[in-house]
């Protein structure tokens, strides 16, 4: 999904639109004013100058060229003396092939108390339902940030439950953690009188290629051994087996762009050959998967996929996907007791997430057994493969941090 049209999104006092190169000066200039209050709750503060606020520019510009544009990054200019105040979007955690969005915003410390950052999420919020589709937004606001707090709760957003332990202070670097808000529905946000303008011309779209920024020093993905099943990094000379495993798998479909493709012999060798360099380097880069074979038979009968959410914290996201008809409560008892070794190992403590469609008594015990525990239900979460129907989803949390 690709926003090829939107020039700005006008409100009464705001306008929102897409951050370009020209704008690193003023964004610098409304970091440096509000450095103080922004070192409190901003990781990227400590690096504020100019340089930072170029790369942001260029890095938020170029997003907005991406076939699949994964954040929207959006300056907020006051209308009243065209002066940029602040930024918002959805950042890097929404999935937007999944309808999900996760928002957050900055205010420079000289534009508060007016109701400009509430009125910009406003309008943010119509955008996500108006024009990409969302099944639903995410707020996640740090504890103790009650300036930020209070604009979900203005827009009717529903708390949903607190992630433990899930980030660390901006100031003492102890983990802390954050409150999760969502919203699934336009009807019931505050109303506001907003209009889109779009460009004359659609912007253009790149292909960038999968850059892995591997250093020299290569750190293989080990093999990982269950029972009847072996964790195998991908493999460029597995494309047949890999081919045949996505056709089999309808729980992978539309969770990749290529997915949803004719699964062509290109794009499943586009993904095996970004796979491979990621497993080359593992501890280093943001996704990295394991193929999941039989030992038997070599066939491919799953993937896991590893996502760092957080480096500094750590947090770790998994998820598995399985070929139609296996059976998938007995192949996590292998596996389960394996996956958390192999991640104890190379990680050391991190907070381990876990994302199972409500209900999924099939597996609970087993999690539960195994140190996690549910720390509640996320709204529309999943999306069921067969009707496309957005699904609430529980969070299963193994957190072996200590603060």
């Amino acid at each position: 999904m690709a926003e090829r049209h939107l020039k700005q999104i006008v409100t009464p006092r705001l306008i929102l639109r897409p951050i370009a190169d020209a704008d690193a000066q003023a964004l610098c200039e409304a970091m440096e004013s509000s450095r103080a209050e922004l070192a409190t709750w901003m990781p990227w503060a400590k690096r504020i100058g100019l340089q930072y606020a170029q790369q942001f520019a260029h890095y938020s510009e170029i997003s907005w060229q991406k076939r699949e544009q994964g954040n929207f990054p959006f300056v907020i200019e006051r209308r009243s003396d065209s002066k940029i105040i602040g930024s918002l979007g959805f950042n890097e955690y929404s999935q937007p092939k999944r309808g999900i969005f996760e928002m957050g915003y900055w205010l420079s410390t000289d534009a508060h108390g007016h109701g400009f950052a509430t009125e910009a999420a406003l309008a943010l919020s119509y955008y996500a339902f108006d024009r990409l589709k969302a099944a639903v937004v995410y707020i996640c606001v740090q504890k103790g940030n009650e300036k930020s707090i209070k604009i979900p709760e203005r827009l009717n957003y529903a708390f949903q439950l607190t992630r433990q332990k899930a980030c660390r202070h901006c100031i003492t670097d102890a983990l802390d953690d954050f409150h999760v808000y969502a919203l699934s529905e336009k009807e019931v946000l505050p109303e506001l009188d907003y209009h889109y303008d779009d460009l004359e011309q659609p912007r253009s779209i790149v292909d960038y290629s999968f850059q892995s920024y591997l250093s020299t020093d290569k750190t293989l993905l080990p093999l990982v051994f269950a029972q009847e099943l072996i964790l195998f990094p991908p493999r460029q000379e597995d494309l047949f087996h890999f081919q045949d495993f996505v056709s089999k798998a309808s729980s992978l479909h539309g969770r990749f762009p290529w997915s949803e493709s004719d699964f062509s012999i290109s794009a499943s060798k586009k993904f095996l050959t970004a796979a491979f360099q990621a497993s080359e380097n593992f501890s280093q880069v943001t996704d990295f998967c394991h193929v999941i074979r039989q030992k038997d038979t070599r066939q491919i009968v799953g993937l896991i996929n590893y996502h760092m959410r957080d480096r500094s914290v750590p947090i770790l996201d998994i998820s598995c996907f399985w070929v139609d008809g296996l059976d998938a409560p007995r192949a996590w008892q292998q596996l389960l007791p394996s996956v958390i070794q192999f991640i104890d190992k190379n990680f050391g403590p991190t907070r381990l997430e876990l994302v199972l469609p409500a209900g999924s008594a099939d597996i609970s015990a087993l999690l539960q057994d195994h140190g996690f525990m549910c720390e509640g239900e996320l709204l529309n979460y999943w999306r069921h493969c067969q009707t496309k129907q957005a699904c609430n989803t529980s969070l299963w949390v193994k957190n072996t941090l200590n603060t």
